[in-house]
């Protein structure tokens, strides 16, 4: 008699807990997960893609915890060229604590979301040349896309460390769980709102 395990091949019980678990997992996204809160969908990709939030309902859903196993970080303090850099690494463990996989997250100052910021024309400094900005539409209003003053970047490394963190769950959570069949990878931020406008009338924008 041939060992099926032996030739990796999956036994007839497997397939079954297998067909379940994905029968779950279905029904735990149709009933339990709400868009906008724990996934949301980008146009033009084929899945939704999970968020933060419902990241952590799986976890709970199939009794798992996560655990942060290290951090890298780059930090350059330079006041004029600030660099912020941060590699995050998380393990999700089961109920017994046995160890079933890694998700690696990374994110640094100079990602598009981090070193440029959308504003009214009003708070567009006077060195910059607005014809040469890139400009959007949001809510009748024009908003111009530019840099992050270097001062305000410091202000923005516990930010940038979270999304590193966050990114390394998402990925963990996906491999581990198999919910990578239904949402997509590495587009969790790029459903959030990305606009940052000043918040008080003393922000550099007014001041340049």
């Amino acid at each position: 008699m041939i060992d099926s395990k032996d030739n990796n091949q999956i036994l007839p019980s497997e397939t079954n807990e297998i067909k379940n678990l994905i029968k779950k997992l279905d029904e735990f996204y149709r009933t339990i997960l709400q868009k906008g809160v724990d996934y949301d969908t980008i146009p033009g990709t084929p899945k939704p893609t999970l968020l933060k939030p419902g990241a952590e309902l799986l976890l709970r859903f199939f009794s798992l915890k996560s655990e942060i196993k290290s951090v890298q970080a780059i930090e350059n303090t330079d006041p004029v060229n600030p660099y912020f850099q941060y590699n995050v690494t998380i393990a999700i463990y089961n109920s017994i604590g046995e160890k079933l996989g890694e998700g690696l997250g990374s994110a640094n100052s100079r990602e598009t979301k981090f070193a440029f910021r959308w504003v009214p024309e009003k708070y567009v400094p006077s060195n910059l040349d607005r014809k040469t900005l890139e400009t959007k539409e949001d809510h009748e209003k024009t908003l111009y896309k530019i840099p992050t003053p270097p001062n305000e970047i410091f202000s923005m490394a516990n930010t940038i460390m979270k999304m590193a963190q966050k990114r390394a769950l998402i990925s963990a959570v996906l491999m581990v769980t198999g919910a990578s069949r239904i949402f997509n990878q590495d587009l969790e931020d790029l459903a959030e709102n990305e606009i940052i406008q000043p918040e008080t009338k003393n922000e550099i924008f007014e001041k340049a």
